[in-house]
């Protein structure tokens, strides 16, 4: 532990002098943190708390330890100061997809990072490689994750998810779908259902379920979450709430939650 608290004090003072460079936004982690590191947080000084907060500070060991600014908005009431990174990142397995409709592809691994595998009620498939829109990718990593351990925090505020995975019933676009979907250019998933594992219990929240406490409450938070980022990537983007989602208020989405990156403007496509 000392050895822990002597790095600790290390990455503070360093980070400090870096901060002190220009001035650049802090991270509710940094600042996290830093109130943990001098006793300020709740409950003083305490050497878990430390290693706890470095770990979500440093964001795996591969990150700039340093890189304690945020790129783009931050909405203090849209996560909370612990999760604003997903932490779950998928995996691309071929960055050069091709392209649909002049729309960027890449090739997704959907057995690494979280996990993934097409389910369509009849047909249960296991996880494999797909296409997928590269902007989609790209915020769908970014904020996916996220958005779970936000829309999680209703069954136990003060614990981390440790494992995310999900089913889908399709991405492509086929007979279901018009030209005009972001399926047809790989823009969009309909989820299944998620599962998470949290203080090491497992939860099931399926779609199918969605009108039904406490999944309703969880799909409510993690569309509310998924609009707010939209709103934060694409502030013109027209539509209403939720912004990139379809689920229960439409009859065809009983049964799975329509998740898309909409462009904006449209240019002809639907607004979800």
């Amino acid at each position: 532990m000392r050895k822990v608290f002597l790095l600790s004090i290390f990455i503070f003072i360093a980070c400090e002098q870096q901060q002190g460079q220009g001035p650049r936004p802090v991270s509710p982690s940094y600042d996290n943190f830093r109130k943990t590191l001098t006793g300020k947080n709740k409950g003083g000084f305490n050497g878990i708390k430390i290693v706890q907060n470095l770990n979500r500070l440093l964001k795996g060991p591969t990150v700039d330890a340093c890189d304690l600014s945020f790129e783009g908005d931050y909405d203090p009431n849209d996560i909370s100061e612990d999760e604003e990174f997903s932490g779950f990142p998928l995996t691309i397995a071929n960055d050069d997809g091709g392209s649909i409709k002049g729309e960027k592809q890449i090739v997704w691994d959907e057995c690494k990072g979280i996990k993934s595998n097409y389910d369509n009620g009849e047909v249960r498939a296991g996880c494999t490689k797909r296409r997928l829109s590269k902007e989609y990718f790209d915020f769908f990593n970014e904020n996916f994750g996220t958005c779970v351990q936000v829309a999680a925090m209703g069954f136990d505020s003060n614990a981390d998810v440790e494992k995310i995975s999900f089913s889908h019933n399709g991405i492509s676009g086929d007979p279901r779908h018009s030209n005009r979907s972001y399926h047809s250019v790989n823009r969009a998933i309909d989820i299944k259902q998620i599962k998470i594992t949290q203080n090491g219990e497992t939860k099931i929240l399926k779609v199918t379920d969605q009108k039904k406490s406490p999944t309703k409450e969880f799909f409510e938070a993690f569309r509310g979450c998924w609009h707010n980022k939209i709103k934060n990537y694409k502030p013109d983007c027209p539509g209403s709430s939720h912004k990139g989602s379809i689920g229960h208020e439409d009859d065809d989405h009983q049964h799975h939650l329509h998740l898309s990156l909409p462009y904006c403007p449209s240019n002809g496509y639907f607004a979800k």
